[in-house]
This record gives C-alpha cells, structure tokens and sequence, in this order.
C-alpha cells in the first residue's frame, strides 16, 4: 500500500471514530433514567394505612389533570383508578373521549386514555410506582400519574 493511501486511510478511520463516539453518549442517557427513577420510586407500601386515598395531579393547561384513587388494605395497593380530566375541568376521558376529533387528534386520544388504564394495571401488579413504565406518546399521562399516586401515598403514610 502506497504512503498516500495508507494516510487516507487513517483519516478516514480516525473520522470514522470521531463520529461514531459522538453518537453513543451514556452520560446524555443516564439523566433521564435518573429522572424516571427519582420521580417514581418514592414510596414504601411498608407503613400504609388502610383506606382509599385520592389525588390529584398538578393542572397541564392543554391535557388538563388527572385524578388518581387507590385503596390499600395489608400494605399492598388493591385498586387503582384513573381518571383523566380535560383541560376544561368537566370532561372525563373515557373510551370515547376524542371521537369527535380529526383521526390525527382522534388516535392520540386513544393512545391517552388506553395509557391510563395500563398505567393503573402495571402499578397493581407490581405495587411498586417505580416498576410501572412510560408508554410512548403518553408521557404527560404518565408525569401527572406519577405525581398523583405520590400525593395519595402521602396520605396513606400520614
């Protein structure tokens, strides 16, 4: 191999190198797991009193609030339920909710209201908010649940 060649060659590997390295940052990905963690994984079933306990979320001012019920008996969550609510304050979404929307505006309703059951069936069966994972496309959904069950195990620990 010539002298010119073999130094082409390690400028195109050492560019090759340069880009690749830029791309695949752990510290830009370690955040938002850090994130997740500390918003979830907050509360200790351990010293909750029976009872059903509800809150709710703070207000988004374009997806509204969501209002989260849990009952708790022995320490362990046996129901959840939650209801979202539009920005209006009166609407609750429900399997209907977006029907009257363009198809676009129409899905992403759907995606939301299913969001907020599997949100409700993943923290009753793994009784633990930091075990229960954000669904695409549902990530306000997911933040005002996450913020609402804090507030309702506050009240069980009290």
């Amino acid at each position: 191999m010539s002298v010119k060649k073999y130094a082409i060659f390690l400028c195109a590997a050492y560019a090759a190198t340069q880009l690749l390295t830029g791309c695949g940052s752990e510290e830009a990905q370690q955040p938002a797991e850090n994130n997740k963690s500390q918003n979830a994984s907050c509360c200790d079933l351990s010293k909750t009193k029976d009872g059903t306990y509800t809150a709710e979320s703070s207000v988004d001012k374009v997806h509204g609030k969501a209002v989260i019920t849990l009952t708790i008996k022995d320490h362990k969550i046996t129901a959840v339920e939650y209801k979202g609510i539009d920005k209006d304050g009166t609407t609750v979404k429900d399997e209907n909710y977006g029907n009257d929307k363009d198809p676009t505006n129409a899905k992403k309703a759907k995606v939301a209201y299913e969001s907020q059951r599997k949100y409700a069936d993943q923290l009753l069966q793994k009784q633990k908010l930091g075990q229960v994972d954000a669904i695409s496309g549902a990530t306000i959904n997911y933040d005002q649940f996450v913020e609402a069950v804090k507030k309702d195990l506050e009240q069980a620990n009290q």
